[in-house]
């Protein structure tokens, strides 16, 4: 071979070496890529050091805090479970929370940040995966209220609780309930609409027009008539002119019983009640408290003070749902102050007046020297029910589906197709209604007439899924976004508690409510009508956990002026206090400080603040001398984080982080040491004082250096909402200690005073905001919010800052944004 061969073949050699070792380093070079951009192979380099370095102290083993095991946690971000407890490990560093300030390594910001940016970026990776393994179809139970709202705007029917109270109770989560993963619905549940659908469908259509009944006691009557008075002595006033000016008085803790024989409701309906009284206040300037109640519905049908002259008696008169049956009607005078009755020593055989000659001279003294009631009174006149009452909306209702005739069979079925598609709140699919048809034409060939007929099928139709459940969403078809009868309904059962009034259903037919101006305009239309007060009750009810608000009955020797109409008014000063938020355009700023609430007379009397007169609800400005301002120290969210006997510290301090931060709070480890009261012989000590015992304990630290902080910040309420400066202690030696509020925050930031942590709380308005934001989305899209929610709910909490957090802007930005169109 010739030199220049042999050099050729050499070069060859060493030039296919050389392919060979750039494709080896190629591949090599490729593996390593594909190696380094594994996120599995990248958590194992990146992520998991940090993680061991700074949180598997606290995050690891079978004692991990707060059940989060970060050496167990999978990557599989796909897994919504797994991406929901990577976003909150994300929140935890973002907000400097993990690790805690106590822990001695602390990482670098810079190191920090990579960590959050690399978990950011694989979530959001993985959302189409998450998203591809949901459902087709979402199925959301309708509440209680929702159908008994539903059942008025169908019928005209008001579905009392007399008829509820055999439905399943609406599960709670987090306070909600209306979530559709909670509210479910068994055979036996069925069985329960079933025989309530009957029910209401009867009292819209009996069988024979219901007769008009008109019962009215006059005072004698009220009294027990001559079984009480004797009928020598109304025959003697009767003579004399006098029978006519009796009148009955009822004093603190006094009950009028209307025999229940005379009261007896042949047909369910709307009542008409009248009661014809004088209201006087007593020396200590309360009003009688009137209350009507229907005892054998365990049920109040009214409660108001009342506040007249004697010799002006005004009338009260409001409607209510009596089932049929005997009633037992009771009127009596529920105003605050001792039980007199057992000390009245009465004659019962002398009717009653007036004030000036209302006791004899061996009865306990109920008058002044000036004829004014030392206690405060009621006078009865009258009492007057009448009914049943279909006014004119509701006769409207159903005459849109009382189309039968024996006359004329051919249109016998066009109302109940109507009040199908109204119950379905959509129009009917193809041949749907052909099974309808079916079973009214089996009635008709079973001899039921067709009004009968008519109400079979139409108690079917409300037993079907399609009126108990709000449906989104299609079995044949995976959609992204709701059509516009799906987002009617979503809108209407959001601010109106019940279904699509005719201008949101022809929009929907229209295919025009997606739009976001127009959805616009309809939530200010919606906001500005009535039924919104619905949406102002329900949502602040469910967000501020006020079902709570009761429980735990106050013991009444601590606590002697707390009573059932207290408590009512301290859950209307939060709903009203909501509503006007939203009506004046006020910022949620307001929810957590403010120089205003809304107050009654009782309430009023309650926090010592004076000029208040009446049962209405007004705005009332507030002084610093007041110690109120805000939802926070309301009394309605104090007791509601009490439990009747004491405040409870560790409860308000939950109740702040679910209810104002949307944080999720794991529930306390078992077999908790309860805190034990002072010993008799000990120094009396404040349950902040005992409470410190938990946080040395190392299971409990963790958590309650967290929670407690927040919930001593209101120490100086105690379990009924009472401002106090000194915690009242039963037992054990001393004076009673000063209340100890302050604290501090797990960045630094300190308070001494409630004031002072709400100002603390206003500096940081931004991270209300976005729970604020999370805590309606929750409440109207009935669902919990996930991980792939965060960058919609970042998007109206942005919108909401620009229009300086304005409760009715959140509120229009929540139902224009993407988040609530969708699925």
């Amino acid at each position: 071979m010739a030199h220049r061969d042999i050099m050729i073949h050499i070069a060859g050699i060493r030039l296919t070496n050389f392919v060979t070792a750039v494709v080896i380093l190629g591949l090599a070079s490729s593996s390593a890529a594909q190696r380094s951009a594994n996120p599995k192979f990248q958590f194992e380099k990146q992520i998991a050091p940090y993680l061991k370095k700074y949180c598997y102290s606290c995050h690891s083993g079978s004692d991990a805090d707060g059940d989060l095991r970060l050496d167990q946690l999978g990557i599989d971000f796909a897994t919504e479970m797994s991406a929901e407890h990577w976003l909150e490990v994300v929140d935890k560093i973002k907000s400097g929370a993990m690790p805690p300030e106590s822990e001695k390594k602390r990482p670098s910001a810079a190191d920090s940040a990579k960590i959050v940016q690399w978990l950011t970026d694989r979530i959001d990776e993985a959302q189409a995966g998450r998203l591809s393994r949901r459902q087709n179809v979402a199925f959301y139970r309708l509440s209680r209220e929702e159908y008994a709202n539903s059942i008025d705007d169908l019928l005209g029917v008001r579905v009392s609780s007399a008829y509820t109270n055999g439905l399943n109770v609406d599960e709670q989560w987090q306070g909600f309930r209306r979530i559709g993963s909670v509210l479910s619905l068994s055979p036996s549940h069925l069985e329960k609409y079933l025989a309530l659908a009957e029910q209401i469908l009867s009292e819209a259509f009996p069988d024979t027009p219901p007769k008009p009944v008109h019962w009215k006691f006059d005072a004698v009557a009220l009294g027990g008539g001559p079984r009480v008075y004797g009928k020598k002595i109304l025959d003697e006033l009767k003579s004399t002119g006098r029978a006519n000016k009796i009148r009955a008085d009822l004093w603190p803790g006094q009950k009028i019983r209307i025999n229940q024989s005379h009261v007896v409701v042949e047909n369910p309906g709307i009542y008409q009640i009248r009661v014809r009284l004088s209201g006087i206040r007593s020396k200590a300037v309360w009003a009688p408290h009137l209350v009507v109640a229907a005892e054998n519905l365990d049920r109040i049908l009214f409660q108001s003070d009342v506040d007249t002259a004697e010799s002006r008696p005004t009338q009260i008169s409001f409607s209510t749902h009596l089932p049929a049956g005997r009633h037992r009607i009771t009127i009596s005078n529920r105003a605050r102050g001792p039980d007199i009755l057992a000390r009245m020593n009465r004659s019962t055989r002398r009717p009653f007046f007036d004030l000036e000659n209302g006791e004899l001279p061996w009865q306990l003294q109920l008058v002044n020297s000036d004829r004014t009631p030392i206690y405060p009174c009621l006078i009865l006149d009258s009492v007057e029910i009448q009914g049943p009452i279909v006014d004119q909306t509701a006769a409207q209702k159903r005459n849109r589906f009382s189309t039968w005739s024996d006359r004329d069979p051919s249109n016998d079925c066009d109302g109940i197709k109507r009040f199908a598609q109204l119950a379905f709140r959509r129009p009917l699919k193809k041949n749907e209604f052909t099974k309808f048809e079916a079973l009214y034409q089996r009635e008709i060939d079973r001899g039921k007439s067709p009004r009968k007929a008519a109400r079979t099928v139409m108690t079917a139709i409300l037993c079907t899924k399609d009126f108990l459940f709000l449906i989104e969403g299609s079995p044949q078809t995976k959609t992204k976004f709701l059509n516009n009868d799906e987002l009617a309904s979503r809108l209407s059962y959001f601010l109106w508690s019940t279904m699509p009034d005719q201008e949101l259903r022809n929009l929907a037919r229209q295919k025009k409510l997606s739009k976001p101006k127009i959805l616009r305009q309809q939530v200010v239309r919606m906001l500005a009508d009535k039924r919104s007060r619905r949406f102002t009750n329900s949502f602040a009810e469910q967000w501020l956990q006020l079902e709570r608000v009761g429980q735990f009955p106050p013991d009444s020797e601590l606590y002697p002026e707390y009573d059932d109409y207290l408590e009512q008014s301290m859950v209307r000063e939060s709903t009203e206090f909501f509503d006007r938020t939203l009506r004046q355009k006020l910022s949620i700023k307001e929810f957590l400080d403010s120089d205003w609430t809304m107050l009654n007379e009782r309430l009023a009397k309650f926090y010592r603040i004076d000029g208040v007169r009446g049962d209405r609800f007004r705005s009332v400005k507030l002084q610093p001398k007041n110690q109120r301002g805000g939802i926070l120290t309301q009394a309605a969210v104090l007791s509601a984080t009490s439990d009747g006997l004491r405040h409870r510290p560790v409860h308000r301090g939950v109740w702040l982080l679910e209810s104002i931060f949307a944080e999720n709070i794991p529930a306390p480890p078992p077999n908790v040491e309860p805190i034990e009261p002072n010993g008799l012989n000990v120094k009396k000590s404040t349950l902040r004082e005992k409470l410190m015992a938990h946080q040395n304990n190392e299971t409990c630290s963790i958590c309650h250096r967290r929670i407690d902080p927040l919930g001593h910040a209101f120490d100086n309420y105690d379990a009924i909402g009472r401002w106090r400066i000194k915690e009242i202690v039963r037992t054990g030696v001393g004076e009673n200690p000063i209340v100890d509020a302050s604290g501090k925050l797990p960045n630094g930031k300190r308070w001494q005073t409630p004031q002072q942590f709400k100002k603390i709380l206003l500096d940081d308005i931004d991270r209300f905001n976005r729970a604020f934001v999370k805590k309606l989305a929750t409440y109207a899209l009935r669902r919990a919010i996930n991980v792939d929610d965060r960058k919609s709910l970042d998007r109206i909490a942005r919108a909401s800052k620009v229009a300086n957090y304005r409760l009715e802007e959140i509120v229009i930005e929540l139902v224009t944004s993407d988040l609530f169109r969708k699925r």
